[in-house]
């Protein structure tokens, strides 16, 4: 395995461990027994466990982005854009056990490294200001009805679907989020 194999090794299943635990609940030890590797060849490629959780903070936001791009591309109605968006959150249920990675690390903020706050602000706030900006280009199409500030909408959302996530582990259903879009449907019907 080439050392850039290696590195993002690490992070697939640093990311499945920090879903599935959380940012606290997993050591290198952990990582290494999964990998197959020594806990030092780990140090070499992320010297400290604020470096690893970095980069998975932005792998993650950058897929989120690559995932909001493609849901512009490919859908041409902003009802669809949500409808869209709320599967992501249905895809992450689905595995049964995983919760959103920022999302996990959101619900460890108090004790994360501070320099890895402002990555988790940026994530979540990077999720409202996409909703906002397709809110508001339905309400401008006639297809979204007025009302409510866009951004507070936004803002719900992420936390409604955010919330699923943890209830969705907890019963081992996707329930919770199918809950959550049949609660905003009525919210973007014009």
């Amino acid at each position: 395995m080439t050392s850039a194999n290696t590195a993002e090794r690490l992070l697939d299943v640093a990311a499945s461990l920090v879903q599935r635990r959380g940012f606290n609940a997993f050591s290198y030890r952990d990582l290494a027994d999964v990998v197959g590797i020594k806990t030092a060849s780990i140090h070499y490629h992320f010297p400290t466990k604020a470096d690893l959780a970095s980069a998975l903070l932005t792998r993650y936001s950058e897929q989120l982005d690559e995932a909001l791009a493609e849901i512009d591309r490919e859908s041409r109605t902003a009802r669809k854009r949500l409808a869209r968006f709320v599967d992501l959150y249905r895809e992450t249920a689905a595995t049964g056990d995983r919760i959103c990675l920022c999302g996990a690390m959101a619900a460890d903020i108090g004790t994360l490294p501070d320099a890895l706050r402002p990555q988790v602000h940026a994530y979540l706030d990077r999720s409202i200001a996409w909703l906002e900006q397709t809110i508001s280009a339905g309400r401008r199409a006639g297809e979204i009805p007025s009302g409510g500030g866009a951004r507070t909408l936004a803002s719900m959302l992420v936390s409604a679907l955010q919330g699923a996530l943890i209830h969705a582990r907890a019963i081992g259903s996707t329930e919770p989020v199918n809950a959550v879009e049949r609660a905003m449907k009525p919210l973007f019907k014009s």
